[in-house]
């Protein structure tokens, strides 16, 4: 049990379903489509790669999961932070492109 409360649950704004739709259009690496969410106050969305994927070794120039979720935020026109779960720090910050 715990003493946490609970954050009601709230639908996706305009700009985290732009990031799904981004998302959804799956990884380049595997081709995978899946994408879960989890609500924490906002919702985030995650790709799941299958694991024979490049992203998950970076093989490919450095192609890795955040860098597929920095691009997809970079298309939506957001921001995105992707935290390393070792050290906790942010590993790639993505804004917005200019036009």
């Amino acid at each position: 049990m715990t003493n946490t409360r609970r954050l009601r649950q709230q639908a996706p704004d305009a700009d985290e379903l732009v990031f799904r739709a981004e998302l959804v259009k799956g990884s380049p690496g595997c081709g995978s489509t899946t994408v879960t969410a989890r609500f924490r106050g906002r919702w985030e969305y995650t790709l799941r790669c299958r694991s024979d994927c490049p992203s998950w070794t970076g093989a490919l120039s450095g192609f890795t999961g955040h860098t597929i979720g920095s691009k997809a935020a970079c298309r939506a026109g957001t921001s995105h932070q992707a935290i390393d779960g070792t050290t906790g720090g942010v590993v790639v910050a993505a804004g917005a492109e200019a036009s």
